[in-house]
């Protein structure tokens, strides 16, 4: 593998959004279309309608909070392979076992803001090293050691991004020749979304014991230099988040407009194809759940955003 390609690439982001799709789009089809199933095979043929139209909307009423609530808890696709592509490369480009000197899976991204990179709330994405005297992060663009005294600020207050659960933390630090910066981290030592706050929590407690040389640390981690992180291929393009308010819009507009069009749809298939009611019913629902969650995605990008602070 070459040391210069990245890892926590583009391709991987879109395809890990596509997997955490997964379980609330199995959810929303998965159960209705277990219903049409049930009553193809079970339901006699003269009260076919009737029993379709009843667990039907038994299947709507379980699959949308029950999909709501699987984003939050389905394992994060595809990160242990993130995080064995990550330690391979440590070991080829930096020469570290990451195992051996403990180090934990972190997001990095530059300034005291929450962005988004490419679809996702991190820059960069590496392994973090604690000792005594200072910390060491290894990631697949960045690289950079800082010592524990020009650490000025660590804090927990950063918001993860609209719906996300969970503070990221901020560190603030100087270097030896005056240079100031910010830079947020994120855990990722969690198998899915709902246990992000506790490992954050965790992380934070970590980083503070270290800070205020509590934590019971013995051996310094490999050092990569005094001074600002290095780079290696250009970072990725940065964009504002949408605020939580824009989410909220982009949500009910979405399914405002999904609703449109599935009644149209419905009011077309009924009255001018003669469509029976349950399968009206059923494509009207499509219809309005892929209209909705592409309208949903379109006005989140037009959407005007919060401007950055400097």
């Amino acid at each position: 593998m070459s040391t210069d390609a990245r890892v926590f690439s583009k391709a991987w982001k879109r395809k890990y959004s596509c997997l955490a799709a997964l379980g609330p789009v199995l959810c929303w089809l998965a159960l209705p279309l277990l219903a049409a199933l049930i009553v193809l095979a079970v339901a006699a043929p003269g009260h076919r309608a009737e029993v379709f139209l009843r667990l039907f909307s038994l299947a709507l009423m379980v699959g949308l909070p029950l999909g709501l609530v699987a984003q939050y808890f389905q394992p994060r696709w595809g990160y242990r392979q993130l995080r064995e592509a990550l330690a391979a490369k440590l070991r080829e480009r930096d020469g570290v076992a990451p195992e051996q000197w403990g180090g934990i899976v972190v997001g990095w991204s530059p300034g005291p803001q929450t962005k988004n990179w490419e679809g996702d709330t991190d820059c960069d994405v590496g392994f973090l090293f604690l000792g005594p005297s200072y910390l060491t992060y290894l990631g697949d663009l960045v690289r950079f050691s800082l010592r524990r005294e020009g650490v000025w600020m660590l804090d927990q207050s950063v918001s993860s991004g609209p719906w996300l659960p969970g503070k990221r933390i901020l560190v603030g630090h100087t270097w030896p020749d005056g240079y100031q910066h910010f830079f947020t981290l994120d855990s990722r030592e969690t198998a899915n979304m709902y246990g992000r706050s506790a490992a954050n929590r965790s992380l934070y407690a970590l980083l503070d014991a270290w800070w205020r040389g509590t934590a019971q640390l013995t051996t310094d981690p490999p050092a990569v230099s005094d001074g600002p992180p290095e780079t290696g291929p250009e970072l990725p393009p940065a964009k504002p988040m949408a605020s939580g308010g824009g989410h909220v819009l982009a949500i009910f507009g979405g399914v405002a407009i999904g609703l449109v069009f599935g009644v149209i749809a419905g009011v077309v298939l009924r009255l001018m194809a003669g469509v029976s009611g349950p399968i009206t019913l059923l494509i009207a629902f499509f219809v309005s759940l892929v209209v909705g969650n592409i309208a949903g995605v379109v006005l989140l990008r037009v959407l005007p955003r919060p401007e950055e602070k400097s």
